[in-house]
């Protein structure tokens, strides 16, 4: 079968906000304490100082030793996961760091084709292209013989068709016309980890990320800097903000990579 208005009709993309879930904060709100308390405690081995461990000492040992001496590797002794939402080419982006873990939404063993008979891809739509709300539906419609691209939105009472042409159209016909395609092969008895290859690099994926805490110093180096891209910024900046509550001592003497000071 081939892919066309038909299967184009058939099929729904819907809008996601790439963001950030904290998992480590989630499962243990006390982490950043115990986090500092074992880098204190593994970094005083280096000088025979354990006896001098109080309470409330980690804090000012972690900046003496890791932020004004610029000793960081005692910073690796701990660690924070984060669960990071976006497109396939932010995840491309975000796998180039290292010392790290990561567990991927795989698009090997997930089938797109669908939940309970509603074939809907997941995407990411960059603002530069178009500002249609987390949680829209994109679909194709038949108004009097014509296919229209329409955008609903649960809280909107009337749907927006998009004018031809623009790029938000010219983005959402080809993300339809791309996963159409893939519902066209799934028919036809193509495995998911081969009709996946037309899929576009805009769906949605989820990455759980582990870096320790002194590669967690250089991503916000990195990702937070003027010259980042918009998305991975957006997750890493998230992430920063909970540092910045609960365990901001990791983030001080931080600039970005172009020599600014951390946003």
């Amino acid at each position: 079968m081939s892919a066309g208005t038909t299967w184009m009709k058939a099929v729904e993309l819907e809008v996601v906000e790439p963001h950030a879930e904290l998992v480590t904060a989630r499962e243990d709100p006390q982490w950043a304490a115990r986090a500092l308390r074992l880098v204190e405690e593994c970094g005083r081995v280096s000088h025979k100082s354990e006896g001098r461990i109080r309470p409330g000492s980690a804090v000012p040992f972690v900046r003496k030793v890791a932020v004004e001496w610029g000793h960081e590797s005692i910073l690796e002794h701990a660690s924070f996961t984060a669960c990071l939402i976006g497109s396939r080419s932010m995840s491309h982006q975000l796998v180039r760091h290292r010392i790290a873990a990561y567990t991927q939404e795989s698009q090997r063993f997930c089938d797109y084709a669908g939940e309970e008979g509603k074939a809907r891809l997941k995407v990411v739509v960059p603002p530069s292209i178009g500002t249609p709300m987390p949680g829209s539906v994109v679909r194709i419609l038949d108004t009097g013989g014509h296919a229209v691209v329409d955008v609903s939105h649960p809280s909107q009472p009337v749907s927006e068709h998009l004018v031809a042409d623009t790029p938000l159209f010219r983005f959402c016909w080809d993300a339809l016309l791309a996963y159409s395609t893939y519902m066209a092969l799934r028919e036809d008895g193509i495995p998911a980890e081969d009709a996946r290859e037309v899929l576009p690099n805009a769906t949605k994926t989820e990455v759980y990320t582990t870096y320790n805490l002194r590669e967690w110093r250089h991503v916000f180096r990195m990702r937070l800097d003027k010259h980042a891209q918009w998305q991975i910024k957006k997750c890493v900046r998230e992430v920063l903000e909970h540092f910045r509550e609960v365990c901001p001592v990791v983030l001080e003497g931080l600039r970005t990579h172009s020599g600014e000071a951390m946003p």
